[in-house]
């Protein structure tokens, strides 16, 4: 089957997100963009979920719990920055780290049962069994997410959209709870003139959407390549 990719439009309804000085809010760059970015992995063979497709408030914590529930292969979380010097600029790609503390995050999935589409290997398993499992689950979902950040790093350097680019490791509570590998890019910096221009045009927007797509259609190749052999 297609793989799902979980697309998810940071913000919305009451929670704006960033703001630039003339008033463009995050949350509608990020829908846009989300939009556009569907439109693209649809084309390149994924099928796709949105966490939210209008201007709604969606909870950080239901963000990432869609993605686990829905079986998806991938998730991916749009945003723009601000920051409080207008001369910061350029595109980031965040990863959860497996050096950042993630034992809360196991022993408080050990407290759950495991997804339905894994029960079946288990008979009545121990935290500690759990544990063990969320642990390697978890740690191989960050480490896919890690490989595909590159490609999707590389991607966006070669359609040249922007020589400004940072991979960064976070402690993202979207990118933490996601069961399957997790990536928040942050397109740009409002609070910066250069970035808002390139975020208010459309052709940028296409542009970045498509750049994903391809980022994301190499790293699942590469993948799908490993697996199979």
């Amino acid at each position: 089957g297609r793989p799902l990719v979980l697309v998810d439009a940071g913000h919305g309804g009451h929670d704006m997100g960033a703001i630039a000085p003339d008033g463009l809010q995050e949350k509608e760059i990020t829908l846009d963009l989300a939009r556009r970015l569907r439109a693209e992995l649809l084309e390149r063979g994924f099928s796709v979920e949105m966490t939210r497709d209008t201007d709604v408030f969606v909870p950080l914590d239901d963000r990432a719990r869609r993605a686990g529930e829905n079986g998806a292969r991938f998730f991916i979380s749009v945003h723009a920055n601000a920051a409080p010097t207008p001369a910061l600029r350029g595109f980031e790609l965040y990863f959860f780290s497996p050096e950042a503390d993630s034992s809360g995050v196991v022993s408080a999935r050990a407290k759950e049962p495991p997804p339905a589409s894994e029960a079946s290997k288990f008979d009545s398993p121990s935290p500690a069994v759990l544990a063990a499992w969320w642990d390697l689950r978890l740690a191989d979902a960050h480490r896919r997410a890690k490989e595909a950040v590159d490609a999707l790093d590389r991607s966006v350097e070669r359609s040249l959209l922007t020589s400004v680019r940072r991979q960064r490791p976070a402690d993202f509570r979207v990118l933490k709870w996601a069961e399957c590998p997790a990536v928040l890019v942050e397109t740009g910096y409002l609070t910066n003139k250069g970035d808002e221009r390139l975020l208010k045009s459309a052709n940028y927007r296409s542009r970045l959407a498509r750049a994903l797509a391809d980022g994301l259609a190499k790293w699942r190749e590469k993948e799908d390549g490993e697996k199979i052999s």
